[in-house]
């Protein structure tokens, strides 16, 4: 072009000249704009993605991924955000139909019973469920039992945990385990049963994993007790007490300095305690308190 490179600095100054060369370059690599056609699409296809994970990062990469694979101008960031929000948002619903779908009459009504208050009204069924196993003993074990069994005797439908994926299932119950009764409640009618059945389900095996723990730490602490008890009886019967008093005395008396008091019938103290008697045999000194003297 016989032009000096000083000039590409001027490229582009004019929007006219910018506009006409991004037409050309499109046309060349046979790229497309982002049209409302491309957003439905583009929805369409991260609703399948949105059903596996919730990330807001991982849907907007996944997007961008798919739009420069198919030659497609990336739209600007706030359509890039509105399009995942959508995604994320229908998915969501379709989740909750699919988990509330699954419920008849009966299961809806033994869910709702977990939001009301027991018999005693301290707290709702609901909030009993979440208690924590507490200390391991039999009272504790046998309460957690219960709970489990109030559990099964909602009778889900089988593999109502498996309509959905495992990540989505578990972020749904772990949204509603900070939630109050009252939130609950407040929820439209598809999410509230269907977070009431992830809780459940979540729950479910929740409790059960406590139940084996409360069980082993028990029998554990059962079995410590046994063993302690049986080692407390072996060295405090009196056999076993004489007999390990003779292996100490046997023992002493086979150190080379034992021969200096014979036979280990006297000690050093036995003189001591026989010069403190005849002192204090005294007259004016009174041995009453004093035990009876190696001479007896």
């Amino acid at each position: 072009m016989k032009t000096g490179s000083a000039a590409w600095a001027a490229y582009g100054a004019r929007g006219q000249t910018r506009r006409e060369h991004l037409v050309e370059l499109q046309d060349v690599y046979a790229f497309e704009v982002f049209t409302l056609e491309h957003r439905q699409h583009a929805i369409d296809r991260l609703v399948e993605v949105a059903l596996l994970i919730d990330k807001g990062m991982v849907l907007a990469e996944s997007l961008v991924a798919d739009l420069r694979a198919r030659k497609i101008l990336l739209p600007p960031v706030g359509v890039i955000e509105r399009v995942c929000a959508e995604a994320l948002t229908r998915a969501n619903r379709r989740i909750y139909n699919t988990l509330a779908g699954s419920l008849d009459v009966g299961h809806r009504e033994r869910l709702d019973a977990l939001l009301e208050r027991k018999d005693n009204g301290s707290q709702t069924w609901l909030a009993w469920l979440r208690l924590p196993p507490g200390k391991p003993n039999s009272r504790h074990v046998l309460e957690h039992i219960d709970r489990l069994e109030k559990l099964r005797e909602l009778r889900l439908p089988d593999g109502v945990d498996r309509l959905v994926h495992q990540n989505r299932l578990l972020k749904i119950a772990r949204e509603g385990a900070h939630m109050t009764t009252g939130d609950l409640a407040k929820f439209e009618t598809q999410r509230r049963y269907a977070t009431m059945v992830a809780l459940v389900m979540e729950a479910i095996a929740t409790v059960t994993d406590e139940i084996i723990d409360l069980h082993d730490r028990v029998i554990i602490r059962l079995m410590a007790v046994a063993k302690l008890a049986r080692l407390q009886a072996w060295h405090i019967r009196d056999e076993t007490y004489a007999a390990a008093l003779a292996e100490l005395v046997n023992a002493q008396h086979q150190e080379p300095f034992a021969a200096h008091w014979g036979d280990g019938t006297t000690s050093s103290s036995d003189g001591n305690d026989s010069v403190l008697v005849a002192a204090l045999k005294q007259p004016g000194m009174s041995t009453r308190n004093m035990g009876p003297s190696p001479d007896g």
